[in-house]
């Protein structure tokens, strides 16, 4: 017994050491850390030229190259809808650049649907990491569809992470409802409370959730449909990657009611974000968090000459046609949401022309870019307009009309630019606008008359809310994209010019 007692001391001492060496995977709390990326919107490659250039997958990958630790690489959603790369290959030079730097999953964003369910369908399957969305039903079957996956648990430095994703139920209104038909978009709140529960039932010590929801302007109203309305009403979520606001959080926000941070990453990819969850191995608990953006330029961390030559090739099919120079502006076009814009009264002004109508209608949220004072190219369009929205056209009666710029002053991306009219609009002191006098070729609107009227399909069809639009008598399509619209006019006017005087103007009470 004597012999045996003497070498327990020993034992002990030659484990502890052991312990010792083996380091913080037994001693130490844990640390996971996520890269993050939101409302890439095409931007494979950089903006800019010289010490300005900036964004892009290669730059991006110099980031991750320069990581030390194990990390994941999550997206929220709006991956391709927004340059000639991301659109006219539906998604695939997006997804290719995503599968090279092995993200480990990304929501689906509403812009995923812009091209039908069977091409998201395709880019699910050729994406190389899940993708989540865990609020998306389908009618019929009253389950998840095949192309997406509700949520994932992924090990990293021993500990288990439950990812969950989420996508606005604003969809059906944000898309063309065909692209959305036969599926259920149900409320987020239910859904993220039943996902975290299913996620720590499943042995997740960390839960996050990817969100395509937005970030509210003020934290004084935030919704449920928004990611800090979600993190103030839903306990177990340790981090929100957000994204559909396109907000720059620069050290993220911690919402106090569960201490759950909240990070995104701006949009088209000029940014980054990196967050740090320490979490107890004893607790199986986060018990810190931190985060940061980056922003990814190429003077500050260089490019992976790889990833470049990846991202050129798919520039290069897009290229030909897209450099092609249209005409100039003679002074920047600039967009605006909840009143009338440079771009969207020349727009609108472009569409009418084109049709030959009586008046225009584009919705604000349509247009994605604005136009800079210098050379055009078929590239600046397409930016402006990267959506295979189509003309057409139908006859309004003035009644109509009224009920649709009263619905236009009750949302923002559905606020419509107009042509061929002026409206005046009142505002009460809760904030809600009120439709004034309207004219049409410069007399009050005769609510009998009928009037012949342009817009995208897109709000023929009821996008953005606008019913109103289905009730059109004769419908026609022109089989003329908007966008094409828009540079057949930079053609025949050679120098671009801003539109003069306001049309739409509010009322200010005595």
């Amino acid at each position: 017994m004597r012999s045996f007692s003497n070498k327990v001391p020993g034992f002990f001492l030659a484990l502890l050491f052991v312990l010792r060496l083996a380091g913080p995977a037994f001693s130490e709390d844990a640390q996971i850390v996520v890269y993050h990326t939101n409302d890439i919107h095409g931007w494979i490659m950089p903006h800019g030229t010289g010490k300005k250039r900036e964004g892009g997958f290669a730059v991006l990958s110099a980031v991750l190259q320069r990581e030390t630790s194990p990390y994941l690489l999550l997206d929220a959603g709006d991956w391709f809808q927004g340059t000639p790369e991301g659109s006219l290959s539906r998604g695939e030079a997006v997804m290719d650049c995503m599968n090279a730097l092995a993200y480990s999953a990304a929501a689906v964003g509403n812009h995923e649907f812009d091209f039908g369910q069977a091409a998201l369908m395709r880019l699910a399957r050729q994406a190389k990491f899940p993708v989540l969305g865990a609020n998306v039903y389908e009618l019929e079957t009253g389950r998840p569809p095949d192309y997406l996956t509700p949520r994932i648990i992924r090990e990293v430095s021993g500990i288990r992470v439950g990812i969950f994703g989420l996508v606005t139920r604003e969809t059906p209104g944000l898309s063309f409802p065909r692209n959305v038909a036969g599926l259920d978009f149900r409320r987020e709140i239910e859904t993220a409370r039943a996902q975290a529960a299913e996620l720590r039932k499943a042995g997740a010590a960390v839960v996050i959730a990817l969100t395509h929801m937005g970030f509210p302007k003020d934290l004084s109203k935030a919704q449920d449909f928004d990611d800090a309305g979600l993190a103030a009403r839903v306990e177990g979520i340790d981090l929100i990657v957000g994204g559909h606001s396109h907000t720059l959080l620069p050290e993220g926000f911690v919402e106090p009611t569960h201490g759950t941070r909240i990070v995104q990453a701006g949009h088209a990819l000029t940014h980054a974000g990196r967050a740090v969850l320490t979490v107890s191995r004893e607790t199986q608990r986060v018990v810190r968090s931190e985060s940061r953006l980056l922003a990814l330029r190429t003077e500050s961390w260089g490019e992976d000459p790889a990833m470049g030559a990846l991202a050129a090739r798919w520039r290069e099919k897009a290229a030909a046609r897209m450099d092609e120079k249209l005409g100039r502006a003679e002074a920047d076009l600039k967009r605006g949401r909840g009143a009338d814009s440079a771009l969207g009264n020349w727009s609108a002004d472009c569409m009418r022309r084109r049709a030959q109508s009586d008046v225009a209608f584009i919705n604000s949220g349509g247009l994605r870019s604005d136009l800079s004072r210098g050379v055009l190219t078929r590239r600046d369009i397409f930016q402006v307009m990267p959506f295979d929205n189509s003309l057409m056209t139908l006859r309004l009666s003035g009644l109509q009309i009224r009920r649709a710029l009263s619905h236009a002053l009750r949302r923002s991306p559905g606020f419509l630019q107009i042509s061929g009219l002026a409206m005046e609009y009142g505002q009460g002191r809760s904030g809600q606008k009120t439709l004034g006098r309207v004219w049409i070729g410069g007399k009050l609107v005769d609510l009998n008359g009928i009037y012949l009227a342009v817009l995208p399909d897109y709000l023929v069809e009821g996008g953005d809310g606008f019913g109103v639009f289905r009730d059109g008598l004769e419908p026609r399509k022109l089989e003329i994209w908007v966008r094409d619209a828009l540079s057949q006019c930079v053609l025949d006017q050679k120098t671009v010019r801003v539109p003069q005087g306001r049309r739409i103007r509010k009322i200010e009470k005595e």
